[in-house]
């Protein structure tokens, strides 16, 4: 083989893997990007409509270690009111991720903590 010949199969192995390389890259952010599309956000308010509270604890979230009750039955009155103005039940945000309950009992709901 001549000389020209090597040389363009070499350049040619080159771009095949720098190709290969940035197409891997490509996917891995992607993927990436998906995983954290799921973190928890903080830019919320929470805004609960009870006018009076129903006696009775209702079970809010259960971790491995804990369940965190509210004080009333009530969580079909407990709004997260987004930064961009959508609104969620305070359940279905919890149970979709979009915060955890660490974030809630930052931003003031009142809970109580019991040991499993």
């Amino acid at each position: 083989m001549t000389r020209n010949k090597i040389y363009i199969k070499i350049v040619y192995v080159v771009f095949l893997t720098v190709i290969l390389f940035f197409l891997l890259f490509v996917i891995y952010d992607k993927a990436g990007k998906r995983a954290h599309m799921y973190t928890p956000i903080d830019d919320y308010t929470i805004k609960d409509e009870n006018t009076e509270c129903i006696k009775g604890e209702e079970l809010l979230y259960e971790s491995k270690d804990y369940n965190y009750y509210l004080p009333c039955l009530s969580s079909y009155k407990i709004y997260l009111e987004w930064s961009s103005g959508d609104r969620d039940l305070v359940k279905n945000a919890l149970n979709s991720g979009k915060v955890t309950i660490e974030s809630l009992i930052e931003h003031g709901l009142k809970v109580e903590k019991h040991e499993k």
